[in-house]
């Protein structure tokens, strides 16, 4: 059997065997698409006094709930009809939603449901919200040579971590429970990832070390790795709590977290580097920089191998719990669904610019 390359969660464990689909289904290139939540918006709206939505969109459910700019909560006045199968929300300005949230656009999901969708994180610090609804950027706050580098959602308040290249974390909508950079900096030693974890945040380090903050550590890779080699992605199991890290020569290492595989067991990357790892529940894919994918102990749907543009390569990818599919975000902004649903893209909204993207992250 396949050696793992970190450490073995079981020792009588036999990794299982690559499951790969025989019809894999293909990405919709950059199609036009709409959220799936309910949107409201009026301008201005400071000479409201009061406003009544009626949200139909309720997928069986018989309320809903609004976002208050920091977690979905119930909307205090609303009325469902089962007649017509419509929800009532009355808007006032002390209400859930506020008369506050009219300027900037009120969200709604059926009660008990998750809002769908994925962020874009930019090297600027900027946030791309596409299908869910934005809780703040750092766009154009950063100091001088700092960098966005990549983001984490977080699953309970649809909120985001954002890390820059200081080792400091942003947080939108989300809790904060530290930073590398707050413990003193990161040294010669830079942040590359972070991901959510059961009651916090982990991040990665260029070395394959791993700081936690709020959630627990298993170990890492800290000075165990080959010359030339480097950690490039790190992803958790919310079954256990513990981690994968991926590293650039394709190998992953786990840390309380089952093995199940993976591209430098198979054969290694040769020139096409592994460069981000995501776990979707029942195992994990691996991105490779010309846009395929190599999926272990989960299905597979398809990839961007051999069809992306020349100066193009693949940034991250992002694992939609849902439908069991999965996002791949590319350098040019791009971000191209497989089995998946699209909500839109930098791309297909103008472009990037000069403001490269540099991870993508869904709850």
């Amino acid at each position: 059997m396949p050696v793992p390359d970190g450490s073995v969660w079981a020792a009588q464990e036999v990794p299982p065997s690559v499951v790969a689909s025989t019809t894999p289904v293909p990405a919709h290139v950059e199609p036009t698409a709409q959220p799936t939540l309910g949107e409201a918006k009026a301008t201005p709206a400071s000479e409201l006094s009061s406003v009544t939505v009626e949200d139909c969109a309720m997928g069986g459910a018989e309320s809903v709930s609004a976002w208050s700019g920091s977690a979905w909560l119930a909307a205090t006045s609303q009325r469902f009809d089962p007649e017509t199968g419509c929800d009532t929300i009355d808007v006032a300005p002390t209400s859930t939603p506020g008369l506050a949230s009219l300027g900037t656009g009120i969200a709604l999901v059926p009660t008990g449901t998750v809002p769908l969708g994925y962020d874009v994180a930019r090297a600027n610090g900027g946030i791309d919200n596409e299908g869910i609804p934005w809780a703040g950027s750092a766009a154009n706050r950063l100091p001088a040579g700092v960098h966005g580098v990549s983001l984490a959602s977080d699953p309970e308040t649809a909120g985001y971590w954002l890390l820059t290249s200081d080792g400091g974390i942003e947080n939108f909508a989300a809790p904060w429970s530290g930073s590398p950079k707050a413990d003193g900096g990161v040294g010669h030693n830079p942040v590359v990832a972070i991901a959510s974890a059961p009651g916090g945040e982990l991040v990665l380090r260029l070395n394959g070390g791993v700081d936690n903050f709020g959630a627990a550590w298993h170990g890492s890779l800290a000075d165990r790795l080959p010359t030339g080699v480097h950690a490039v992605g790190i992803a958790t199991d919310w079954a256990t709590g513990g981690y994968w890290v991926l590293t650039s020569d394709g190998g992953v290492f786990n840390f309380a977290a089952p093995w199940y595989g993976s591209p430098k067991a198979d054969g290694g990357v040769g020139s096409n580097p592994a460069v981000a790892i995501a776990a979707d529940g029942e195992g994990y894919l691996v991105a490779r920089a010309d846009g395929g994918v190599d999926n272990q102990g989960t299905a597979w749907f398809g990839s961007l191998a051999g069809r992306l543009p020349a100066g193009v390569s693949l940034v991250g990818v992002a694992a939609d719990g849902p439908s069991g599919g999965y996002w791949l975000l590319t350098s040019n902004g791009g971000v191209y669904n497989f089995a998946a649903p699209w909500y839109g893209s930098p791309k297909a909204d103008g472009g990037i610019g000069a403001n490269a993207v540099v991870g993508i992250a869904a709850p």
